[in-house]
């Protein structure tokens, strides 16, 4: 561990172009989904470039992610700040969004175009926080006009927790890994580290188009297919596929297991 930290302080100096930050930025995330005993499983074709559209309930969503996608993702500038998080999103290039600036915004988004003209392959979280996960929440719109503007397709992705040291997730014991409502980013780290396993399921459905679509239609269909796929929280160990849809911002044609 003592290592690890080390190398990831190294990398805070590194001034590197194009792919290479991903790349770098996805080593170290197996190597902590690793050490953490995070077991990522992928379903389904990944895409490589378009927009990644995902559910949201914790910070190991975006380890989940980045550590096997040569994906950049959309977050808010707080988040480069994050303790951890914050040097892997900025290893990985991420784009930030400056909310508190609201003149800014309009140029944020225009890299974020840009980007995607390029054919880079960029991560949103539309339901705009990392919730509880008893439901999936309405999908905010406005980076879908982004999406219809560039012409890009967009790849739903439903993240499904199956299993928390050996046992369901439940309310009772969500909290160890999910990162929601007004909870401090620090006690939930430790609450992380201090777990014996758990296992992500990174489900990747079917790619959409957004021809002849407006924002609405794109974020609809898309929350509609991760619906299709959601394991809601619930207050017992009993999990039932299919639900329909305590907020904090945050910023199947294969089967691959992969441990880290």
């Amino acid at each position: 561990m003592v290592s690890y930290v080390l190398t990831m302080g190294s990398l805070a100096l590194l001034r590197v172009k194009g792919r290479l930050p991903s790349r770098v930025a996805g080593w170290h995330c197996r190597q902590l989904l690793a050490a953490l005993h995070i077991t990522v499983k992928l379903r389904g074709p990944i895409p490589q470039h378009g927009v990644i559209v995902a559910n949201h309930v914790s910070y190991v969503d975006i380890l989940a992610l980045l550590g096997h996608l040569p994906c950049r993702f959309i977050t808010f500038t707080e988040m480069a700040s994050a303790p951890g998080v914050g040097l892997l999103t900025r290893l990985a290039q991420c784009l930030f969004v400056d909310r508190s600036r609201p003149a800014r915004v309009k140029r944020d988004i225009e890299v974020f175009e840009g980007e995607l003209r390029q054919g880079a392959l960029i991560t949103v979280f539309p339901e705009g926080s990392s919730f509880e996960g008893e439901t999936l929440r309405p999908f905010k719109t406005s980076l879908f006009e982004s999406v219809i503007r560039t012409g890009v397709s967009v790849t739903p992705v439903c993240l499904r927790y199956t299993e928390l040291n050996g046992a369901p997730l439940t309310r009772a014991n969500r909290d160890l890994l999910f990162y929601h409502g007004d909870m401090e980013l620090l006690p939930q780290l430790m609450s992380v580290v201090s777990i014996g396993s758990a296992t992500v399921e990174v489900v990747f459905c079917e790619t959409l188009s957004s021809q002849g679509k407006d924002r609405k239609a794109m974020a609809h269909e898309s929350r509609q297919a991760i619906l299709r796929h959601f394991l809601p929280v619930t207050p017992c160990s009993r999990r039932s596929k299919g639900t329909s849809s305590t907020k904090k911002t945050h910023p199947l044609a294969t089967s691959t297991s992969i441990r880290g």
